[in-house]
């Protein structure tokens, strides 16, 4: 451990429960399982979100066989995590973001592909200079892709409101786009939590997961809201522990 990760020890709380009973930082599916951040602990479950999937148990996420490529790199958190498939001849991976900064990483998490820059360079996502999304995102899902574009949807909460950005990424910097949307009503019309920012979005078979954030006495009364595809049915807000029940198991707590 170096001294900078003994200086991100979590505090005595996280030793005798799981962080992510506290709000979820990222999530993603990928491989047979779903990778989960909070703070810099991350994990892996399997996709019924009940138990640890390819024994990643709760460890900081720059651990080998993690997120190591982010070692030294990205050493506070995660904010978002996406898929990014091979449609440029760099091989599938993902791109991570954490405030302004993103970087795209390996499928396996041990090497950079590119960055960490700004979120709005040249090769990453320069649609977003002057807009909400030019200070980062707070979650970001991968909605479809074709043999040379790939759709993302982006969310932002800033001054009170939600926003929502569809970034269309291609292999030439000109032909990206950004709409950007003022509320989710448009795609999500029963999301509950107006005031509350997103902390990230997860897409699962035919539903969508919502991980709001709260302070550490709500997140475990709220914390989610389940749509269909369409976004004209909800299940929920149900506690985290409920929605991904392996938190409330060893697996969960720090290694």
């Amino acid at each position: 451990m170096t001294a900078t990760e003994q200086e991100l020890v979590a505090p005595d709380v996280f030793e005798v429960t799981s962080p992510f009973a506290y709000g979820i930082d990222s999530s993603v599916e990928y491989s047979g399982g779903v990778w989960f951040s909070k703070g810099h602990w991350a994990m892996k479950t399997d996709k019924n979100l009940k138990d640890g999937y390819d024994k990643k148990k709760c460890a900081p996420f720059w651990t080998d066989n993690y997120w190591q490529a982010l070692k030294g790199r990205f050493n506070y958190r995660m904010d978002a995590c996406v898929w990014m498939p091979n449609i440029d001849n760099r091989s599938e991976g993902f791109w991570v973001f954490e405030a302004s900064k993103a970087v795209r990483v390996t499928a396996d998490g041990k090497s950079v592909k590119i960055g960490p820059f700004d979120i709005t360079d040249k090769n990453l996502f320069p649609k977003t200079k002057d807009t909400v999304f030019s200070g980062g995102v707070d979650a970001a899902a991968h909605e479809s892709h074709t043999s040379d574009s790939v759709k993302y949807l982006f969310f932002r909460f800033t001054g009170g409101k939600h926003y929502i950005g569809v970034y269309t990424w291609k292999k030439k910097e000109s032909e990206h786009s950004l709409t950007i949307k003022e509320g989710l009503s448009d795609k999500f019309p029963r999301f509950p939590f107006a005031d509350r920012p997103i902390g990230s979005v997860l897409e699962l078979g035919d539903y969508w997961y919502f991980f709001v954030s709260h302070d550490i006495e709500e997140a475990q009364a709220f914390g989610h809201h389940k749509t269909d595809t369409t976004g004209n049915s909800d299940i929920g807000p149900s506690p985290i522990s409920e929605v991904v029940p392996v938190i409330k198991t060893d697996y969960a707590k720090p290694s």
